[in-house]
């Protein structure tokens, strides 16, 4: 994988601490499955993109 960064608000960097410690992954995680969803909401997910350990609801 690679290495991204990006600057976040301090509430934003909150809500990303808690929803990764509430649902027991890392940030990445919730930023990865967050790209994923957009991605797919506005119809712009390549084919082969891949992302560990995601299930969506």
């Amino acid at each position: 994988m690679k290495v991204i960064s990006l600057k976040v608000d301090e509430n934003l960097l909150q809500a990303l601490n808690d929803a990764a410690k509430r649902e027991g992954v890392s940030k990445s995680e919730i930023i990865r499955r967050a790209l994923v969803r957009y991605l797919e909401e506005i119809g712009l997910k390549r084919v082969g993109v891949r992302v560990r350990h995601v299930v969506l609801a």
